[in-house]
């Protein structure tokens, strides 16, 4: 009975200390499940596609780091009202493109090719291969946040998402205000 218990308590700890590469290939084999699954083809069927990805994609992203380096130094200049509808509208403007880029998903091959952790900080290296054979590294950059890993970054072909978001928002910023990057947010998530 106590071998049970013991075995019972420690499991969730195991599935909490996955690597990094693991974290990611269970996430992203979860959505191409999705994307492939018969029973969820066709326009009829996109929404619930959609919802389905999304919970995969909430279990894995920490959208309010990705808010965070995003906005960069404006994040400690936002108020806490500001920062929650940031994270809000930049979490629905990012996974709407994500979806949108899913939709394009053509039985590509993934190869998780090179993990490096330091400390809380993780880096997973993927290739995709499209059917031409075309090779285009996809690299997920991660924190671990109470013993699970996040992805916080994305970057393909050597361009980080984090980082070409920070320089838009950083522009506006700089020319006028948190309202007017907000509005424009808002404008962006209900016109896509």
């Amino acid at each position: 009975m106590r071998a049970l218990l013991f075995i019972l308590l420690i499991l969730p700890q195991l599935a909490f200390a996955a690597s990094p590469k693991e974290v990611v290939k269970e996430r992203v084999d979860a959505v191409i499940a999705i994307l492939k699954d018969p029973r969820l083809q066709g326009a009829e069927k996109e929404g619930i596609r959609r919802e389905r990805i999304k919970a995969v994609v909430k279990g894995v992203f920490d959208f309010e780091e990705m808010s965070r380096r995003s906005l960069g130094r404006y994040w400690r200049r936002a108020t806490e009202g500001e920062r929650k509808r940031f994270v809000d509208l930049f979490t629905k403007l990012l996974e709407r493109q994500y979806l949108d880029k899913l939709n394009a998903y053509h039985n590509e091959k993934i190869l998780y090719t090179k993990e490096k952790v330091r400390g809380r900080i993780a880096l997973v290296k993927t290739l995709v291969i499209s059917q031409d054979g075309t090779e285009i590294p996809i690299d997920y950059r991660m924190v671990r946040r109470d013993g699970r890993w996040y992805v916080y970054d994305i970057v393909v072909e050597g361009v980080s998402l984090v980082a070409n978001y920070n320089s838009q928002f950083r522009e506006i910023l700089r020319k006028s205000s948190m309202e007017a990057l907000l509005k424009d947010l808002e404008r962006k998530v209900e016109r896509d």
